[in-house]
């Protein structure tokens, strides 16, 4: 039953994408970086994930996961920890140039916040979240290659949230942040 799911799952990828089952190949890539997280009060914080994808000549689709282990809460005296979690699926339109691929992005997920403080319990939580960016691949060989991205995440809230107000301060967050993320990593074709 797995494998005929993972199958059609592929299947279908490869009919949207309009390449042959020849043309289709599986990607997955390893990466570290920084993910700027101002809007939330939350200063640099590293970033680490993955992805694993289905590419098609031109067009792909690909699904990503990542977290942001720490960083310090930047509101008045309080001193304590926060971390980010994602999980994403994008579209990606890439351009074959020989070894180098420069690639957009555009996709949707979940992004869910975290605070290690117990007066904070309240704060943050799990909302949906739009993504854009680029980057590019380079493929040092057939299989193995190095991956810049740039990604833009825009978290969808709503205005009436009490997730966004941080409690003993009556600081509100703006209602709809940014998240801003530059990574570097492996990748790797098969």
């Amino acid at each position: 039953m797995k494998k005929a799911l993972v199958a059609t799952v592929v299947a279908t990828t490869v009919f949207l994408l309009g390449a042959t089952e020849a043309d289709a190949k599986g990607e997955a890539s390893a990466y570290l970086g920084r993910t700027s997280a101002t809007d939330l009060y939350l200063a640099n914080m590293t970033t680490f994930g993955g992805t694993v994808g289905v590419f098609g000549g031109f067009l792909g689709v690909e699904f990503g996961l990542e977290y942001s282990p720490s960083s310090t809460f930047e509101i008045g005296p309080f001193d304590t920890g926060a971390s980010i979690f994602n999980l994403m699926g994008n579209v990606v339109l890439q351009i074959p140039l020989g070894v180098f691929y420069p690639y957009g992005t555009v996709g949707y997920g979940i992004v869910s916040t975290s605070l290690s403080a117990d007066i904070l319990d309240n704060f943050g939580g799990t909302v949906g979240a739009f993504n854009f960016g680029f980057g590019a691949k380079i493929w040092v060989t057939d299989s193995i290659g190095i991956k810049l991205d740039y990604r833009r995440f825009s978290l969808q809230t709503d205005d009436n949230d009490p997730k966004f107000e941080i409690p003993l301060t009556g600081i509100r967050i703006d209602t709809n942040p940014d998240l801003n993320r530059i990574v570097g990593g492996v990748s790797f074709r098969f």
